[in-house]
Parts: structure tokens; C-alpha cells; sequence
């Protein structure tokens, strides 16, 4: 029993080896590779990697107006024509932070909404990038089928930029078509939203700032609050000098 149990492990493995080795085998004769778990076929790799390649720096791009902008790539107009409800991050107002929590109400964004941005960030600026593919100009023709439409999903430690852009690469002994593209810039957005969010959550649960700032205030002798002192001449102070105090 224990010899047919080792030939069977034996037999498996070979099994297994086979496999591989053919996989490989067929998709080095098929001249294939795997991009984003698609399969290009390689006459089309180097136009695959460059619109990828514009999908990313875009999609990084738009992450990061996101996140100077509190999540928001596009500022509600509910929340723009208030100037309390959020804080100009220039002297022009050009970046602006909206508060996640305003007059009792939660204004904290979805990542389905932030998801929804991108996407439609990355459809309207990569025709800039792309430049009507002038790179591959003197090779080849690149004709575009239809525009690309973009999807974003929101990973753990990336965020997947999938375009459904028909592409067609006419070379002068073949015709290669690119269905779609996928790009995976490595920013860890949902990290840092979650990590956001719980902040957020316990200050408005537990008033943390809030508290802090008092206890610093009574803690600074040369900031009013409270005292008892037996004395007849007036106490006086300057306001820039408490503002400048508690704000040092």
C-alpha cells in the first residue's frame, strides 16, 4: 500500500510537470503574454503597455487631486457655495478640503463614489496622453473601434483601472486586436480612506480634539480660562497674543 501511495504522488507530479511545461509551451508558440491576467498576443504588447501605461499615470494623477480634496475629485455644489463647509488648501481656493462632518450631517464620500471619479477622469484625459498613438506612427496603424470606457475598482493594496477600448494594430503582415487593457496603479487608497474614516468617526463620537484643546488651554498659564486670585487691580490680555499662544 505504501509503494502504490508513493507511485500515485509520483504520477501526480509528473502530471502536474506535463502541464506546465505544455502550458508554456503553447503560449510561447502562440508569441502570447499576460498582462493583468489578459492575454496580448506580443505584436500588440507595446501599444498594450503604453495605453496602460497612460491609464495609470492618469488614474494616479486623479488620486491624488482625490486626496487633497478629502475624497472628492468634483466638490458638491451644496458643499462649494458654503465657504464654512470646507478649507481652502491655497490662497486662491483652486484645492479645497470639504469637512466630512458639517452642521450634524456626514459628508464622509463612498468609495462606489470615488470609484465613479476616477473612472471618468481617466475617460476624459487620456486621449491627452495617448496622443492619437503619434508614438507608434512610423511602425504602424492604431485604429481606434470606439472610446474607451473606464471602470474602477478599489483594491486593498491597488486600485484596478480596467478600459473596454477596442484597439486595432494593423501591421503590415498581420492585424492584432486589444479588446481591453487593465492598469493597477499600487496606491493603497483604501487604506488610507478606512484609516480616515475611523478618525473621523471616533472625534465625533468621543470629541478627542476638542477635549485635547481644552486641556492644553488650562494647562498654558498664559492662557485665560479659569483662576481664583485675590487681587484689586484689573487682569487684562491681548487676543493675538492668546490666539498666537494657543495656536504655538
Amino acid at each position: 500500500m505504501v509503494r502504490k501511495g508513493q507511485v500515485t504522488v509520483f504520477i501526480i507530479l509528473g502530471l502536474v510537470l506535463l502541464l506546465a511545461v505544455g502550458i508554456v509551451l503553447y503560449f510561447t508558440t502562440q508569441q502570447v503574454v499576460f498582462r493583468g491576467g489578459i492575454i496580448v498576443e506580443r505584436e500588440a504588447q507595446p501599444v498594450y503597455d503604453y495605453v496602460a501605461s497612460c491609464a495609470s499615470s492618469i488614474a494616479e494623477e486623479a488620486i491624488t487631486l482625490l486626496g487633497a480634496q478629502g475624497g472628492f475629485l468634483n466638490i458638491p455644489n451644496d458643499i462649494s457655495r458654503t465657504p464654512n463647509a470646507y478649507i481652502p488648501f491655497d490662497s486662491r481656493g483652486v484645492i479645497r478640503v470639504p469637512l466630512w462632518y458639517y452642521e450634524g450631517e456626514s459628508r464622509i464620500p463612498s468609495l462606489g463614489l470615488m470609484e465613479h471619479d476616477i473612472a471618468e477622469y481617466v475617460e476624459q484625459n487620456l486621449a491627452g496622453c495617448i496622443d492619437g498613438f503619434s508614438a507608434f506612427r512610423d511602425q504602424y496603424a492604431v485604429v481606434e473601434k470606439s472610446p474607451p470606457k473606464a471602470s474602477v475598482a478599489i483594491g486593498e493594496d491597488s486600485v484596478t483601472v480596467r478600459l473596454d477600448y477596442p484597439l486595432q494594430i494593423q501591421r503590415p503582415d498581420k492585424t492584432v486586436d486589444i479588446p481591453q487593457i487593465v492598469a493597477q496603479p499600487k496606491v493603497n487608497l483604501k487604506q488610507a480612506y478606512n484609516l480616515a474614516v475611523k478618525a473621523i468617526e471616533r472625534e465625533n463620537n468621543e470629541a478627542w480634539f476638542e477635549n485635547l484643546t481644552v486641556d492644553l488651554m488650562t494647562m498654558d498659564p498664559a492662557i485665560p480660562f479659569d483662576s481664583l486670585e485675590f487681587d484689586c487691580s484689573p487682569r487684562t490680555w491681548r487676543l493675538s497674543d492668546i490666539r498666537s499662544e494657543l495656536q504655538e
